[in-house]
């Protein structure tokens, strides 16, 4: 990356550093690929100068507007344009490939499709967007919306005039916009940085972290997993509690069956049952390395497979492990400790007594020792937070007027078992075989129902009032609203058969 107060500035600067570069090469025996070499003057219209310039016609660097680097489409204006089409065409493929295997009445179902969607497009979209996503032109973002648009409409099988906000509510996928500023804040909770959304809580995220520099003779942790208590002369037993407004941790310590020492914390209230357990072995490490006793040898005893495992883990991240597994590492060397799995709530006197201690440090108001949530809470703020984002858009939204009777918020969307289909979609968009949406594309000449009371035939006229159908109708769909509806009854073989009955009658 080159810059400088003028355009000759820049070029003398270039002329140095490829010299630089080429001796250097010439020294290690390399040569250039000058094929795959190319110039991207940034911001500048009129790149002749750079073009004809001698240093780039000697050395046959092309001049380009754009440049693929680390699978991102890198343009000279910086609106990030040519990576979103980019993307358009290199999941167009992948699109195509799966509507070949799906189609509106057979095929992968929309669970399937929305769990390739969520696992495959998504990522693949999101990729790199710390870097891009942040000063994104319209352009740009008009495309990754057609983007999603196409999986979406495919997903639901839904009519290509469905707005993007009804896509969106009926396949409980958030938009675009906001699934990016999703990904690129857990990524930046994960790593202690700031984030777009605005939250407190998200401050006491715990770090991912690492440790390293242990030789590997040095780096295992053995897990006894035989579910009995191993003979040591000291043995200590550690637990962790959770309850509805409190989180807490208990230490025992037994020596020849007598209790020695007791101890218990108190968590934060959003800490995990996993971070208490973690709390209960790192408490036994501690109070290990404070004896003087070296010969002595020390059992912990944990009913934590998982957190047991991730102190064994040498890749773990988890801050407490990590820590905890540095203190053991070290203990090691001077001091006999093993750390062994038992069976929780089967009698064990000294188990039974640390989960009694963590569920005191819990109830009682302790003060809290811990406080840095989980980073599976922080996701699940951030989802909140955006979920709440999309849910206003979604209601202050002047189009898809007819999903909303069905869906009056995405928080009811989100709450609800819904399958969408190629007739079910219909009904809940009103584009479809309906006399409504057909005389408005100008493919029926009357908008009118054929029932005696002639209303405008819509889907939810068909479905709740006409007439026509009143023999086979469900009783449910007259004495419940439609958000009722959809949310206990849709997916019920009557409703089912129903609807399906209407779809056929208006083929006829």
């Amino acid at each position: 990356m080159l810059k400088g107060l003028s355009h000759s500035h820049i070029l003398d600067t270039l002329q140095t550093a490829l010299q630089n570069i080429e001796d250097w090469c010439k020294t290690q025996k390399l040569e250039i690929a000058q094929d795959k070499t190319a110039l991207m003057p940034m911001y500048i219209r009129k790149r002749t100068e750079y073009s004809t310039h001698p240093t780039v016609i000697k050395w046959g660097i092309n001049v380009v507007s754009r440049m693929k680097y680390l699978g991102v489409m890198l343009d000279c204006k910086m609106d990030w344009f040519p990576h979103t089409q980019f993307l358009e065409n290199k999941l167009l493929k992948l699109r195509n490939n799966l509507i070949r295997c799906s189609k509106s009445s057979w095929g992968i179902s929309y669970h399937h499709l929305l769990t390739i969607y969520n696992h495959a497009i998504l990522p693949v979209i999101s990729y790199a967007a710390e870097a891009w996503s942040q000063s994104l032109s319209r352009r740009a973002n008009i495309k990754l919306t057609q983007i999603q648009r196409s999986f979406l409409i495919f997903a639901t099988k839904a009519y290509k005039t469905v707005s993007n906000v009804a896509l969106q509510a009926i396949a409980g996928t958030m938009p675009i916009e906001l699934a990016l500023h999703l990904s690129k804040d857990i990524k930046a909770a994960s790593r202690g940085l700031p984030t777009n959304a605005v939250l407190p809580k998200l401050k006491k995220t715990e770090v991912l972290t690492r440790y390293g520099g242990i030789h590997p003779k040095d780096n295992i942790i053995a897990i006894d997993y035989r579910g009995t208590v191993i003979p040591a002369n000291i043995q200590i037993f550690t637990d962790g509690s959770k309850t509805e407004n409190h989180v807490g941790a208990g230490l025992v310590v037994e020596e020849n069956s007598k209790e020695i020492y007791t101890e218990s914390r108190r968590l934060d209230n959003e800490c995990s049952i996993f971070q208490a357990e973690l709390i209960g072995i790192q408490m036994a490490v501690d109070w290990i390395q404070q004896q003087s006793n070296v010969n002595t040898s020390y059992a912990i005893h944990v009913d934590s497979q998982a957190a047991l495992l991730a102190i064994s883990n040498k890749r773990t991240t988890q801050p407490i492990a990590v820590n905890t597994r540095k203190k053991i590492i070290t203990l090691k060397k001077t001091t006999q400790v093993s750390l062994n799995w038992v069976r929780g709530h089967t009698g064990i006197r000294g188990n039974e007594r640390a989960d009694y201690l963590a569920k005191i440090a819990a109830s009682y108001k302790n003060t809290v020792t811990y406080n840095s949530i989980p980073i599976s809470r922080a996701k699940q703020l951030l989802l909140n937070y955006y979920i709440n984002i999309w849910n206003a858009t979604y209601t202050n939204s002047e189009v898809s007027f007819h999903t909303k009777q069905f869906i009056p918020s995405i928080h009811h969307r989100l709450s609800i078992s819904l399958w969408p289909n190629f007739i079910l979609t219909q009904f809940l968009t009103n584009h479809g075989r309906f006399r409504t949406y057909l005389h408005r594309i100008k493919k029926s000449p009357s908008p009118l129902c054929n029932c005696p009371e002639s209303p405008p035939q819509t889907a939810i006229h068909l479905l709740t009032e006409c007439s026509l159908y009143s023999r086979d109708r469900p009783p449910v769909l007259t004495t419940q609203t439609l958000p009722q509806i959809l949310q206990h009854h849709i997916n019920t073989v009557t409703v089912t058969n129903f609807i399906t009955n209407i779809f056929r009658s208006l083929q006829e």
